[in-house]
């Protein structure tokens, strides 16, 4: 509901209305850019989460792919609980399956190059080639 069009190319991309399945997904404010957006709140007195007087332009998952190496610093010092669970998930999917696969490509040889690698959105930790380079960052898309 709350995705617009400006934040990033690969939401440009989409629509304003999606069909998945049987569902209709409508985007409302799809076309409203960040001004607009504080105007509104502004003009119609709303409350908003204090989280964006603390510099957070964005607010959605806490360990997103799609961050920088600098917001991922941040988060980890506001909601460290998380990293250390995403940290432990990333431990077990290295210990399974991935430790191999990256070793024989030379992505990374230790479990903290593996985990650095993907804090700094390097595109040799994607394995499935279905992913496309997102050109403002650098990093990778569905």
């Amino acid at each position: 509901m709350g995705i617009r069009k400006e934040e990033s190319t690969w939401r440009a991309k989409r629509k304003r209305i999606d069909e998945v399945k049987k569902w209709i997904i409508y985007k409302p404010i799809f076309y409203w850019l960040e001004w607009q957006i504080w105007e509104y709140i502004e003009d119609n007195n709303l409350e908003y989460c204090s989280l964006y007087d603390e510099g957070f332009d964005r607010l959605g998952c806490v360990v997103c792919p799609f961050l920088s190496y600098v917001k991922h610093q941040r988060n980890r010092k506001r909601w460290p609980k998380y990293y250390c669970a995403f940290e432990k998930a990333m431990q077990k999917l290295w210990d399974s399956k991935e430790k191999d696969r990256q070793i024989e490509k030379g992505y990374a040889y230790t479990f903290e190059e593996f985990l650095d690698n993907w804090y700094r959105g390097k595109e040799h930790y994607w394995k499935y080639k279905k992913y496309k380079k997102r050109k403002s960052f650098g990093l990778l898309e569905v």
